[in-house]
């Protein structure tokens, strides 16, 4: 047997056993108190699998694992909460130990786990990334350093046009300005990782820092971004390794990452520090540590315990209720155009559908929770269909990736971007916003892409090339 079978192998087992256990194991303190351990077998068994040496870093990055990675870190991170009492929410915290089925609803998760994992493995069995990459693809004449310019001078002025629609609320109604600036910062940043790779990380350091400045009230725009540029530096490699460099690179970005996050917080009126920049907001970080509580509000604003627990909330009211959407929550994409006041049995959406049953007063303010993914296929279709839904989904995704990942190596600057900016809001359909979000951010990146190229960018705009 092959090393990656048996790696794969290894893990799956590990999953169905972990799984097993889960399932016939009593709830209350004592099994909320193992759910750290749980999460933390689980995904070492997820990065055994699917991270490694001779596994190309394009395939670890695949629509599949990226969501298995995602949901096993932050519920590890979020069961590590409830374990030490770092739960902002005390309310949440006493209702966990309440729920009936955290067993079986945790066994649930886990067999997600296992089958996205087979998805994830027979993906890369048929076909990697790089032998995808090279069939039928065409070349492409690389733009002009007259186009190039002119790409560089439109993102700094679609940066400025929505900093400006942001900080005086003059945004239309159908436009997030954020979609079209994050576009912006993409390009900027694939440009200065193609033509000045010397001076790539001050580049990223400075849009993500803008970004945060602008966009201080949606702390997960910063979040993706990082994690977008990570994928565009170390998906072509040949393998993943934990060199020293890395590891302090990683690190580095950690802790940028949750300043920001703080300085964010406080520039929201967390702790009453009472700044109006987020410059002045990054100074008091130390301050903020010194604050009771301050790490349960970390993990709160992080959304490591919010995640974890509206996750199991959901489930837990579907499995009492036995209700189900029968994929309302999903359908509701094919309505993305048309208004409420026009067809007004429209299908609402997961987050609205959730928050409003269980915390009707909180949603009447205009708050909302977000279960994840996996809560909204159990919502739709119950464990097993809501497990084969993620399977299906997933492999289409996983597909599309293979389809389009040849985009990253384009001439055309534009062609990366474009693909970069829908992979972007993948964590944002995997956190629970739901496909009608995800499509609507996407189709704004294509339309924003699209006016790169009026104005002359990109020859062709949507052509595949052949992997250099």
């Amino acid at each position: 047997m092959r090393t990656k079978d048996l790696r794969f192998w290894i893990s799956m087992s590990v999953l169905a056993t972990t799984a097993t256990y889960c399932l016939f194991s009593n709830t209350g303190s004592q099994f909320v108190d193992e759910l750290p351990w749980l999460y933390f077998v689980a995904w070492l068994a997820i990065v055994f699998s699917v991270v490694g040496k001779r596994i190309p870093a394009a395939n670890v990055f695949k629509p599949s694992s990226l969501l298995l990675l995602y949901v096993s870190t932050f519920f590890l991170f979020g069961t590590v909460s409830y374990r030490f009492d770092l739960v902002f929410d005390t309310a949440d915290r006493h209702s966990l130990y309440a729920f009936k089925d955290l067993g079986y609803i945790t066994a649930y998760i886990l067999s997600g786990f296992m089958i996205l994992l087979a998805v994830w493995r027979v993906q890369y069995t048929k076909g990697n990334v790089r032998s995808e990459c090279g069939a039928g693809s065409l070349p492409e004449r690389k733009p002009t350093g007259r186009r190039r310019f002119k790409g560089v001078l439109l993102s700094v002025s679609i940066l400025f046009l929505c900093t400006a629609l942001k900080l005086f609320e003059l945004s239309p109604g159908f436009l997030d300005p954020a979609a079209p600036f994050v576009v912006a910062a993409l390009y900027l940043s694939s440009y200065s990782y193609r033509e000045f790779p010397e001076v790539r990380i001050a580049v990223y350091a400075l849009l993500t820092v803008v970004l945060a400045s602008v966009f201080y009230d949606d702390r997960r725009l910063v979040a993706f971004l990082l994690f977008t540029l990570f994928f565009m530096e170390y998906s072509n490699r040949s393998g993943v390794t934990l060199s020293p460099g890395v590891l302090w690179k990683g690190v580095g970005v950690i802790v940028g990452f949750v300043a920001l996050v703080v300085g964010m917080s406080i520039l929201r009126g967390v702790g009453g520090f009472g700044v109006d920049s987020l410059f002045s907001a990054l100074a008091n970080v130390t301050d903020y540590f010194r604050m009771e509580d301050s790490l349960a509000m970390l993990f709160h604003n992080l959304e490591f315990a919010p995640t974890f627990f509206h996750t199991y909330d959901a489930v837990q009211y579907c499995i009492e209720s036995g209700h189900y959407l029968y994929g309302e929550t999903i359908v509701k994409v094919l309505f993305l155009l048309v208004p409420r006041e026009a067809f007004e049995i429209k299908p609402d959406s997961m987050v609205h559908l959730y928050t409003s049953t269980l915390y009707p007063d909180y949603r009447y303010v205009g708050g909302s929770w977000v279960p994840n993914i996996f809560a909204e296929a159990y919502w739709n279709f119950g464990y097993v269909a809501g497990l084969a839904y993620l399977a299906a989904l997933l492999w289409i995704l996983d597909l599309i990736y293979l389809r389009q990942y040849s985009r990253l190596s384009s001439p055309s600057c534009i062609e990366g971007v474009l693909f970069l900016s829908c992979y972007y809001y993948l964590v944002f359909l995997f956190r629970g916003s739901g496909i009608d979000l995800f499509m609507y951010y996407c189709a704004l990146s294509y339309f924003t892409c699209l006016v790169y190229r009026i104005f002359g960018e990109a020859s062709r705009l949507g052509r595949r090339v052949r992997w250099q």
